[in-house]
């Protein structure tokens, strides 16, 4: 005797094709989450500049300076007032995501007076004679890959009105500086065809030529990303007045 069933079952031509559909979304999600937090980092580490120089500025505020020539001899008091990583992590100042010096996409920090500024290769950057460089001071990120080393120095905060920002220096190699810059560096570090001077730019005044002065730089894409030309490990060093 025949039996008869309303149950129906799925091929597996069916059963592939719904697992592929959910394979595919679920990729797409990881993607866009994957690219949300992202941003995030970006973000996150535009802020992280503005931390350390708010950090900076009140851990400095009854000194002269920034400090003189780090002297490896000298004794922990006497480095006490040189501004550097090392100092403000052994004096608990940092920010609370920055105290490992680690910034947020995973990358290594640095900071402290200009006249110490060192390249990777533990070079002596910055002339170490000049007394300007003992006034201001440098924040570098590092470990950066070359889309966020390029979004970084494109759409940074420090761009704004309250902008203090002296020089930027990309992977040691591109340097950008205002026109009336303090900084002095060793001028073998640098060839001269990547040196460039940034210009104050603003909306012209209403019923004048003048120019409304709004500190900003004017660095583009392509400028950014020739100079994070590193397939890993781009650098970013800003120096502020």
């Amino acid at each position: 005797m025949a039996n008869c069933s309303n149950e129906k079952g799925y091929t597996m031509l069916e059963v592939i094709m719904y697992t592929g559909l959910i394979i595919i979304l679920t990729g797409s999600i990881a993607n866009f989450v994957s690219n949300v937090f992202y941003r995030y980092k970006i973000g996150r580490i535009n802020q992280q500049v503005i931390d350390l120089k708010k950090t900076i500025v009140y851990y400095t505020a009854t000194w002269e300076n920034y400090g003189d020539v780090i002297d490896d001899t000298a004794t922990t008091t006497e480095k006490q007032h040189i501004l550097s990583l090392s100092q403000m992590q052994e004096d608990n100042v940092l920010p609370m995501d920055l105290k490992n010096g680690i910034h947020a996409l995973a990358g290594g920090i640095d900071l402290g007076c200009a006249i110490n500024y060192k390249d990777e290769y533990e070079a002596h950057f910055a002339k170490d004679d000049i007394v300007n460089n003992k006034y201001i001071y440098f924040v570098q990120f590092n470990g950066l890959s070359p889309e966020a080393c390029t979004e970084v120095i494109t759409q940074g905060p420090f761009y704004s009105d309250s902008s203090d920002l002296d020089t930027l220096i990309v992977n040691n190699e591109y340097i950008w500086k205002y026109k009336y810059s303090h900084f002095e560096y060793d001028s073998g570090q640098i060839d001269s065809s990547k040196e460039f001077i940034l210009e104050y730019t603003g909306e012209v005044v209403p019923g004048t030529t003048d120019r409304k002065i709004i500190p900003s730089i004017s660095l583009s894409i392509a400028d950014a990303v020739k100079a994070c030309n590193r397939k890993k490990d781009n650098i970013i060093t800003w120096i502020f007045s």
